[in-house]
């Protein structure tokens, strides 16, 4: 599935959904060589496992409330609230209530990107398979992917 993607100069509405919340569906809303930006929809509960992005990442939520476990401990992340990890930060993500987070990875032109697929009703994110090595993180147009679980 192929999701639109805003095109240079084009505004693009980052605003709290709000009761458009319900029905949101996590979706890239920049990608090129060497940004992505997504908006990432978590419902209450779901967990992105441990992993780690190509690049540096601003991780921004606007709406709801998530935990953030990094190697040095918990964070919890607010709306309104952003958090920056280097580049390699191993992470995991759980909602604490139903959450947007405006997703920012700063790449090179040889990482990975991150990539989006819709799977029956709900979103799956996908990781890269890399043969030499067992990091991995989202990546878009991989040669093999496995997801990343959820709860």
């Amino acid at each position: 599935m192929s999701l639109p993607k805003a095109k240079p100069g084009e505004v693009i509405d980052v605003r709290p959904l709000g009761p458009r919340l319900a029905k949101a569906k996590t979706e890239v809303l920049v990608k090129s060589d060497e940004v992505e930006v997504l908006r990432l929809v978590l419902r209450d509960g779901k967990r992105i496992d441990t992993h780690s992005a190509p690049g540096e990442a601003l991780i921004h939520c606007l709406e709801g409330e998530v935990e953030l476990n990094l190697a040095d401990g918990a964070r919890n992340l607010s709306a309104g609230e952003m958090v920056y990890l280097p580049a390699s930060e191993p992470h995991s993500v759980q909602a604490v209530a139903d959450s947007v987070l405006l997703v920012t990875l700063l790449l090179s032109p040889t990482a990975p990107m991150m990539h989006y697929e819709a799977n029956s009703s709900d979103e799956t994110l996908l990781d890269s398979v890399d043969e030499a090595s067992d990091e991995s993180f989202p990546a878009s147009d991989p040669s093999s992917h496995t997801p990343i679980s959820s709860s």
